[in-house]
């Protein structure tokens, strides 16, 4: 089922009870949520980090926001130039799963294709409340133990761009830890 994801499969449960039938709600949330692809994760350390099980889990603390999507950017399968043909998958998480307080957090366990990671996040898109939400663009994250730069395609779109020293244009990730980087 993980070469499905990124999938959310959300359900409710109704019983009846004589001529009437009633909706079961699980204690946190409206609906039954269940995640292919991703874990729960823990709101533990902001940012990226290796797990025990070879997996990331990430977290990124974001007030205001309504909904929160992680977005990853993996190796492509062939041999090619490290963004052609990258493959971006964009994972929707469940407030009641992936929400503690303030923090949004997630886990992938198999994390050796990974070559970036940024957050979407959608919410009040008012100013007044110092919300500052654009839902179209992928954001980095600012306590990523590094940073990542990977030549532009249509697929990272969404991603920043920055011009570097040398004029070169470069799209901008989330960086996940490795084995010898801190964090």
């Amino acid at each position: 089922p993980s070469k499905a994801a990124p999938l959310t499969f959300a359900y409710a449960l109704h019983a009846r009870r004589g001529e009437h039938w009633r909706v079961i709600t699980p204690a946190r949330g409206g609906h039954f949520t269940v995640q292919i692809g991703i874990q729960e994760g823990v709101a533990g350390k902001l940012g990226s980090s290796l797990a025990d099980d070879g997996g990331v889990n990430f977290a990124v603390e974001c007030r205001g926001a309504d909904y929160v999507n992680l977005v990853l950017v993996r190796a492509p399968t062939n041999d090619a130039h490290a963004s052609e043909g990258v493959k971006v998958e964009e994972f929707a998480l469940d407030p009641s799963i992936n929400r503690t307080g303030v923090v949004w957090h997630a886990a992938v366990k198999d994390a050796g294709d990974i070559l970036g990671y940024g957050w979407r996040v959608n919410g009040d898109l008012g100013w007044e409340q110092g919300a500052r939400v654009v839902p179209d663009l992928v954001l980095v994250d600012p306590e990523a133990p590094r940073i990542r730069y990977l030549d532009p395609c249509e697929a990272l779109e969404a991603f920043p761009r920055i011009t570097t020293r040398t004029g070169e244009d470069v799209v901008v990730v989330s960086g996940i830890p490795t084995e010898t980087s801190p964090g």
